[in-house]
């Protein structure tokens, strides 16, 4: 690829015509090999590898070897590519999955960011690397629509558990259970979700006998007039906003649950409303 001439290059009283209109040349090669400056090539997987070309915009779409349904993409190969560029790379067909796997060694390998493979299984997806030294370091993934997968990969699936039976998404209200005077409230942290309650009596809030660490999120509508109090159980720490539980006030308690040694949780209290 195309070196970048320096300034002096250009403005200097010694510089020819000739010398010029060749750093002027190369000045427009550069530009047209930046990032995003062309429409990108499509590029062959051959035994694990690819060359990205001299001029391309640095953009490529990988496709399988022998249109093959998976491919692993090991090496993508430095010869035309100086340190420091920018590559951004794609599958040019959803129906073919390109597998980008990390650290398969040599010159030109590919170093992702969570060590793990990243399957390229759509035209969505996709990955901006940068070169530093010999090998390819990952920048950022894109998973495009796919947010199952991008949960996933992420470690996010058990992020967030509760006490109900439905995942939280955008808009989810669960059944909406009383609390009363008198009752206790514990976590579970089994499943994913917002548990919704509406309080009209003190209540107290324990930690789990037993279990996973987990997080909870609890939404707590409050209907009493009188005013309601919310007292922590053993090894329960209430942190944040003061729950002083007058009528029409929303609550909303974020619970984080540690199962080591101390056995401890942390409700965090933020008042939306009221």
């Amino acid at each position: 690829m195309t070196i970048l001439a320096t300034k002096a290059n250009f403005t200097g009283s010694s510089v020819t015509e000739g010398q010029f209109k060749a750093n002027f040349d190369d000045l427009v090669d550069f530009i047209q090999e930046t990032s995003g400056m062309a429409a990108g090539t499509t590029l062959t997987i051959s035994v694990g590898a690819v060359t990205p070309p001299i001029a391309n915009g640095g953009f490529n779409l990988i496709d399988t070897e022998a249109a093959a349904s998976t491919d692993n993409l090991d090496i993508i190969n430095t010869t035309n590519t100086p340190d420091g560029r920018l590559l951004f790379i794609r599958p040019a067909d959803t129906t073919r999955t390109v597998v980008v796997r990390d650290n398969q060694g040599g010159t030109g390998r590919v170093l992702l960011a969570r060590g793990t493979t990243f399957s390229m299984d759509s035209t969505e997806k996709w990955m901006l690397l940068k070169l530093v030294g010999t090998s390819w370091e990952e920048v950022f993934r894109s998973y495009g629509a796919d947010t199952t997968t991008e949960v996933s990969d992420l470690g996010l699936a058990n992020a967030i558990k509760n006490d109900t039976t439905t995942d939280l998404t955008v808009g989810y209200t669960s059944t909406i259970e009383t609390v009363t005077y008198g009752a206790t409230i514990t976590p579970n942290f089994t499943t994913q979700g917002v548990k919704e309650l509406t309080a009209t009596g003190n209540f107290t809030l324990n930690k789990p006998a037993s279990g996973n660490s987990g997080v909870s999120i609890m939404r707590i509508t409050v209907s009493n007039a009188s005013g309601i109090t919310l007292t922590a159980g053993t090894n329960v720490f209430l942190v944040g906003d003061t729950f002083d539980g007058l009528d029409t006030e929303v609550y909303l308690i974020t619970v984080a649950y540690y199962a080591g040694t101390t056995n401890k949780m942390y409700a965090i209290i933020n008042k939306v409303g009221g």
